[in-house]
């Protein structure tokens, strides 16, 4: 919050005559005491006590009121209690000399403590600006980002150069200078100046840093020119660093994903390999002429060829829809279906890989009707079960189940492999992840698991993987019930 506040003649005339009101109260107060004590001590000894206000006055309001205090010393020195009393004239030419080594003495005493306390309050001044300029190490010392750092700038040339504002402005990249952190003390409605510093970066001006001050403060200003530049240098070197840690996070993320697009074009190549090699083999098997091959021959050929087009065709489904999640572009086309319906589609697509694996099924038969995408659920759950396939051991079996938890509905998919450990269960879901523990044993592009996430999250559900007692993996998609229609 910014005070605002209107000089007033009175108030500047205050920091004029302040001098006058301290020596004058002095003064008169040093005065009254000297005519209390006046019949106990000699004239001499008096005149000490009015040099010691004469130090008071130094020591209170610096070198003016010293020298205005020496001067009503002297004055009231003579007229009170130098003979003749009350009158000006000095009567003995003894007394002329007392009187004037008194006003020398005043003089030079007053200006000696004068310069005490303008060193002392410089030394103050500069303990503080030395805190104000650790602070502000510390704080940047703290930080990367250029935008958290300008603000701890500007406060810091308020507090340090004792000034009106305090303005970082940056170049875009239209050349325009914006500002990015200002802070303000309390304003004055007179007459202002600013001082600009340029911030420099690799010889080349990226913006300044301005210091506003009233008219009349501005040539204190300039003489802290050293503070403002070093303040300057301060903001430069945070603003090369920030830039600096940007470029390198930039040139990391690009590594890392051309790093991942290698990975992945290395492992969906050999994904496609696969499946194509199966069915060239199978077409030229069925081509040959040199064997006449028997019905159950043929049929076998077909049921290869057919599985491995699936597994081309859902590859490639997979791949389509991870882009369609990232470019927010999946529209899903939602119904009232019946989930254990959608279940049995999926064991019936995979009916040749669970030839030899027990299903345990706990499938409820009152399940309500739930709004999903048809082709999108099957796709979810036939994600899980071939993984659930690929990564437990042969012959061993897989646990399905579905149950209603209000709000949700819970269908949970386990099997006896090797688990994911409880520190890579928030990772599997990333794309192009894939666990070091079993990456080189299974082949895989690690985006199944990512695309059930966004097809879940799609849904309003969500994904959720443990682990299963005995051992294995426990992945529950949990789907949002509403109200259905009537059966």
């Amino acid at each position: 919050m910014v005070v605002r506040r209107r000089a007033r003649p009175w108030s500047l005339l205050r920091a004029e005559v302040r001098p006058w009101l301290w020596s004058s109260s002095i003064v008169a107060s040093l005065t009254v005491l000297a005519h209390l004590v006046h019949p106990l001590l000699d004239l001499s000894n008096i005149s000490l006590i009015y040099l010691l206000g004469v130090l008071l006055c130094a020591s209170a309001a610096g070198r003016s009121a010293a020298i205005v205090g020496a001067l009503l010393s002297f004055l009231a020195y003579n007229f009170f209690l130098v003979p003749p009393l009350y009158t000006l004239h000095v009567a003995h030419p003894q007394d002329m000399v007392q009187l004037l080594l008194f006003l020398l003495t005043a003089l030079i005493g007053g200006g000696l403590a004068a310069r005490l306390r303008d060193r002392a309050a410089l030394a103050q001044q500069q303990a503080s600006e030395i805190e104000a300029l650790y602070n502000l190490s510390q704080g940047i010392s703290a930080q990367v980002d250029f935008a958290a750092i300008a603000p701890l700038i500007t406060r810091t040339a308020c507090v340090i150069l004792q000034t009106t504002t305090a303005t970082i402005l940056l170049r875009d990249d239209t050349d325009t200078e914006r500002s990015v952190a200002s802070s303000m003390t309390s304003l004055v409605d007179a007459p202002h100046a600013q001082l600009s510093v340029p911030l420099l970066v690799d010889q080349v001006q990226q913006g300044v840093l301005c210091v506003t001050a009233p008219t009349a403060q501005i040539t204190a200003l300039a003489t802290q020119r050293r503070l403002i530049d070093l303040l300057a240098h301060q903001a430069s070197l945070a603003l090369e660093r920030s830039q600096l840690v940007r470029a390198a996070a930039q040139a990391e993320a690009l590594a890392e994903s051309d790093r991942m697009k290698s990975m992945m074009i290395t492992t969906i190549s050999h994904d496609f390999r696969t499946p194509l090699a199966a069915i060239s083999a199978a077409a030229e098997e069925l081509q040959s002429t040199d064997v006449i091959w028997s019905p159950v021959a043929h049929q076998q050929f077909a049921e290869v060829i057919g599985a491995e087009a699936a597994r081309l065709t859902t590859l490639v489904t997979n791949l389509l829809d991870l882009t369609r999640l990232e470019a927010g572009a999946l529209h899903l086309q939602q119904g009232w279906y019946d989930p254990t319906e959608i279940l049995t589609r999926v064991l019936d697509r995979l009916e040749h890989d669970l030839r030899d694996r027990r299903l345990d099924l706990d499938l409820p038969a009152d399940l309500p009707l739930i709004p999903v995408d048809y082709i999108h659920l099957e796709q979810i759950l036939w994600n899980i079960l071939q993984n659930a396939l690929k990564y437990s051991p042969p012959g061993s079996p897989l646990f399905i189940a579905a149950r209603v938890t209000a709000p949700w509905l819970d269908i949970s998919i386990g099997d006896q492999g090797p688990g994911i450990a409880v520190e890579e269960r928030s990772r599997v879901v990333e794309k192009f992840y894939r666990s070091p523990r079993t990456a080189a044993a299974v082949s895989g592009v690690g985006i199944g698991l990512a695309i059930c996430q966004g097809l879940i999250v799609a849904h309003g559900g969500e994904l959720h993987l443990a682990e299963r007692p005995g051992g294995g993996l426990l992945v529950r998609v949990c789907l949002p019930l509403d109200l259905p229609p009537a059966r």
